[in-house]
Parts: C-alpha cells; structure tokens; sequence
C-alpha cells in the first residue's frame, strides 16, 4: 500500500508562526498584549469585522487593530489559492467601514517540499493613488 503524501494544514500554520516570530511579530492574544488572533479567535475578538462563518487562519494587528490576513494551505501548489482568500476575507473586512486591512499573504506547504509564500500590498489602494 503506497503512503499518503497529504499533509495538515497545521504545518502550514507552524512554517507561518515562526515566520512572523522572526519578523517581530508578538504571537500572544491581541487581548493579551499580542499582534496575532487565529482562526475563531477572529470573529470573537471583531465581532463586527464582516467575515461570517468564513476566517483566515491568522490575522495580524498593530496596535490592537487587524493589518494583514493570512491564509495556509497544506500543499504548495495551493499558495496562489491561499493568497485569493486572503485577499477575500481582507476585502470582507474592510467593506465593513470599520477596517482597513492593507496586506494580504498566502502560504503553503510543508517542511519535505518546501514553501510557498504571496503577498499582496496595498489591497486597496487609497483614493486618488
């Protein structure tokens, strides 16, 4: 019986932590003094951010206010789908009025064939640009 290649997204989700902890990100609860919220942790914290059911698997705030989505995909052929919905759930967000999210990334993969990493920035650009 050959062996299953398929992966969890959470390796993904692991590759993206360790990422943003280099780049100086501070990976603790927004409402623990944090930059990052996962997943249901989101719409819990923003109630009112426009995503419904749907959520990225990260968003990154600076100063208490959400500033990039980012979206994981367990298998790198997935990162320009992964990118999409980041910009989805970014645009999402920002039709609310209450937010303006700017950076969009996607990411997928895993440690045997590597990762793939997207980044959208601007989203939207600013009127008159």
């Amino acid at each position: 019986m050959a062996k299953s290649r398929k992966r969890a997204e959470s390796r993904a989700r692991a590759y993206i932590r360790s990422e943003a902890e280099k780049r100086g990100w501070n990976l603790k609860h927004v409402g623990s003094g944090g930059d990052n919220l996962e997943e249901n942790e989101i719409t819990a914290h923003f109630k009112d951010i426009g995503l419904g059911l749907d959520k990225p698997d990260f968003l990154f705030c600076h100063g208490g206010e959400p500033s990039v989505v980012v979206e994981a995909k367990n298998e790198r052929g997935k990162a320009e789908t992964a990118l999409q919905e980041a910009i989805e759930y970014a645009e999402a967000a920002n039709a609310t009025g209450k937010h303006s999210i700017k950076i969009a990334v996607g990411a997928a993969g895993e440690e045997d064939c590597g990762f793939t990493v997207y980044k959208v920035d601007p989203i939207i650009e600013p009127a008159g640009a």
